[in-house]
């Protein structure tokens, strides 16, 4: 799974920026293809997707990608637009759980595909970046990746889970790891390193980045030695 420059193509259609404050979470299908799908404000570039962190969702420099278990076809998505940051209630509920840091320049953070077809739109859901512009942390809930893995599946059988809320950046976390989807993407990013890929908007501290690496292994650990 190799990232590149990536614009959104194809038509796109404009949605409101809120929905109704008694809904929380706006459920829709995104497409999926090479593995891939992601949230994007504007164009999101990235060199390189090193999925050593979380095995789920790698940041770019305007939004992030996420890693899929099917390699062609539609996953579900849901979005969560409380804004506010989220407990860890109802997290053993779902087979692999991490956190990003992404910067959304304009507001519009939003779920898409890689490509679009001639025939195909954007999903209709809101953004997840309800506060406007400016730094947001992510939590990823997924399941299913295991169950049609490397396959084409028009039927989404995945189920992912976004909120967003506001926060200064901070490295990648793993909460919860069970598929083999993730701990695949993980192992197969730490045993062969390469080019990292695009740091968010604003690095965090120096004393920051000396940990980073030693923070995700001991996260990956702690995650996975946690009872599933």
């Amino acid at each position: 799974m190799d990232g590149g420059g990536w614009g959104v193509t194809g038509p796109v259609r404009l949605f409101p920026r809120r929905v109704p404050s008694t809904v929380m979470t706006v459920w829709g299908t995104v497409g999926v293809s090479d593995a891939i799908f992601g949230v994007v404000d504007g164009e999101g570039h990235l060199e390189t997707a090193d999925w050593g962190a979380t095995g789920l969702i790698v940041p770019m420099d305007a939004g992030a990608f996420i890693g899929t278990g099917i390699h062609i076809g539609r996953v579900r998505v849901g979005v969560d637009i409380s804004t506010a940051e989220p407990s860890d209630d109802g997290i053993q509920e779902w087979d692999d759980v991490a956190e990003a840091s992404l910067w959304a320049p304009t507001g519009e953070l939003r779920v898409h595909a890689l490509t679009y077809g001639t025939w195909e739109e954007p999903p209709d859901l809101p953004p997840l970046s309800q506060a406007g512009p400016g730094h947001y942390r992510v939590r990823v809930h997924v399941r299913g990746r295991d169950l049609h893995h490397d396959k084409v599946m028009y039927e989404p059988h995945e189920e992912y889970l976004m909120v967003a809320w506001p926060a200064d950046p901070l490295p990648p976390l793993l909460l919860r790891a069970t598929d083999r989807t993730g701990r695949g993407l993980r192992w197969s990013a730490l045993l062969s390193p390469g080019p990292v890929p695009a740091p968010v908007h604003e690095p965090g501290p120096p004393s920051q980045a000396e940990d980073f690496t030693q923070a995700i292994l001991d996260g990956v650990a702690r995650a996975e030695e946690k009872p599933r």
